[in-house]
């Protein structure tokens, strides 16, 4: 690990976030990195667990840590496990940690700004905005900090006792906070003793990654400028491909307990017979900032089409529409839906209502018998999502049937030779990149849940969420070259009518002279 942060210090740190060893890796520097918003951000958004340190000209070192993930969303974030910290003070050691008193305002997610702990009332630890140029061997930090908004500075007086009454700091560093790796050998791979180098991650399955993943995604919710208020994910595949599954895999994780919300089984054609639309549930019956939009299954012949398909990501059909066309599909083609009264169709989808990312679900014990018809439907699924930039994912499912090990514990999916080849596979048949492509194992067979199984759907569900954050940063990007072009324009519409206007005169004496 590189930084400044001492080994002592790494471990006083452990023992306030309480969820055993930790690992701690460097995303962020002012020395190395540059101190400005820009630059915080695009290394540190949705890294999960981060500790923030600031280190000034007197020897003192302090600091704050959440359990959220960063962004620049420009709203409060909820975490319940965070808190600001004093490790030295005028290079003596000093120890405090200060709890969040309103976990409702732990931390601040601003894209103009730095780290931001706290909101509502006040900052609490506001570290800069903007960019900050060095001043010799210091940086002179412009953030305005309140003492006590949010957090309880129980053993302290004012900020002064914390930060020498001063924000010129020598180094601020963000460092993300993970589960420290074990040594995990597979047992599905080759026949030597040698073990395995994970191809998918290396961080230990247990309880403390497992909440915190369900706390960063519950703490995940789309930008406000954008004024939505869920991610849209769509979830697209063949019969049996576990669409269905992935989503009480889901609610099961969240409930922590095995949920069948969404109607699933085994019959000659599609299950879903519904375009449908599902909102994850917390434990304590809220809901987070998600909805999975489940389809009925691709078959030949059967099933959503390529004119479907583009009016459901665009979501120009209502759930009227959706209904009537998918429980008598065998009977009605979607020229005739088309045909019938506006009032199955939205001619004005809001942003709200489009779909944010596209996830192609494929059952990785049927890669080598997909019909051709089925696979060229994908592919002409992909290309059209492409076309119109919303971002896409590809879950591959039943992990556990192609690999035995898997099945007896699914920790093994990302150090599986078999899963490994099924992904690589799934890449060349549609174009995906790999680390687009996630391995689960939904509840099928299960009576209870399990880690592992709701640590792989967790992990997933984390990948397909910032790739909508992606799709929504788009946007935002647009919408911002857009209003630069519209400045533009204005300012040129201007310009000429200002010189029409003083030419006026000199074209008024030429025609009296005439």
């Amino acid at each position: 690990m590189d930084g400044k942060l001492s080994v002592n210090d790494q471990k006083q740190l452990e023992d306030w976030i309480e969820l055993g060893p930790r690992r701690f890796a460097l995303l962020y520097s002012i020395t190395r990195d540059g101190c400005s918003s820009f630059a915080f951000h695009q290394r540190c958004d949705y890294q999960g667990p981060t500790v923030t340190v600031l280190y000034n000209e007197q020897g003192s070192v302090y600091g704050g840590y959440t359990s959220a993930s960063w962004s620049g969303i420009n709203a409060s974030t909820r975490d319940d496990r965070a808190f600001l910290f004093q490790l030295r003070y005028s290079g003596d050691h000093a120890v405090r940690k200060f709890s969040t008193k309103n976990a409702s305002y732990s931390i601040y997610c601003s894209s103009t700004n730095g780290p931001m702990f706290g909101g509502n009332t006040g900052y609490d630890l506001d570290c800069f905005s903007g960019t900050i140029k060095p001043s010799g061997e210091y940086f002179k930090l412009n953030g305005r900090s309140t003492f006590g908004s949010n957090y309880s500075m129980l053993g302290v007086s004012s900020w002064n006792d914390i930060n020498n009454g001063n924000l010129q700091v020598t180094g601020l560093e963000v460092y993300s906070v993970g589960v420290q790796p074990s040594r995990t050998t597979s047992v599905s791979v080759g026949t030597d003793d040698k073990e395995p180098s994970p191809w998918g991650q290396q961080q230990e399955f247990n309880e403390e990654l497992k909440q915190e993943l369900l706390q960063e995604i519950a703490s995940l919710k789309p930008c406000p400028e954008l004024e939505l208020k869920d991610y849209r994910v769509l979830l697209v595949g063949p019969v049996g491909a576990g669409k269905s599954s992935f989503v009480n895999t889901v609610y099961s994780a969240f409930k922590g307990r095995i949920v069948q919300r969404a109607a699933c089984g085994e019959q000659g054609h599609s299950f879903t017979k519904c375009y449908q639309t599902f909102p994850v549930p917390t434990k304590k019956n809220g809901s987070l900032h998600i909805r999975l939009c489940d389809t009925r299954g691709l078959e030949p012949d059967l099933g959503i089409n390529i004119k479907e398909f583009d009016y459901l990501i665009k979501s120009y059909v209502s759930y009227l529409y959706s209904c009537i066309a998918f429980i008598f599909y065998s009977q009605l083609n979607f020229s005739f839906m088309r045909s019938l009264p506006s009032l199955l169709f939205s001619k004005k989808p809001s942003l709200a209502d489009k779909v944010h990312c596209v996830v192609f679900v494929i059952d990785a014990s049927t890669l080598d018998t997909l019909t051709s018809a089925v696979v060229n439907k994908m592919k002409e699924f992909v290309e059209l999502a492409a076309r119109d930039n919303i971002k896409q994912a590809m879950l591959i499912t039943k992990v556990d049937v192609i690999d035995y090990y898997v099945k007896e514990s699914p920790l093994h999916a990302l150090n599986s030779k078999k899963v490994e080849d099924a992904v690589s596979k799934a890449s060349k048949m549609f174009g995906f990149p790999r680390y687009s492509i996630l391995p689960v194992k939904n509840y099928e067979e299960e009576a209870e849940v399990r880690e592992e199984v709701d640590i792989l759907a967790l992990l997933a569900l984390r990948k397909l969420l910032h790739f909508a954050e992606d799709y929504m940063d788009g946007i935002l990007n647009d919408r911002g070259i857009f209003r630069n072009i519209s400045s533009s324009l204005s300012a040129i519409n201007w310009h000429w009518r200002l010189k029409l206007h003083q030419d006026l005169p000199d074209l008024e004496k030429h025609s009296d002279s005439d």
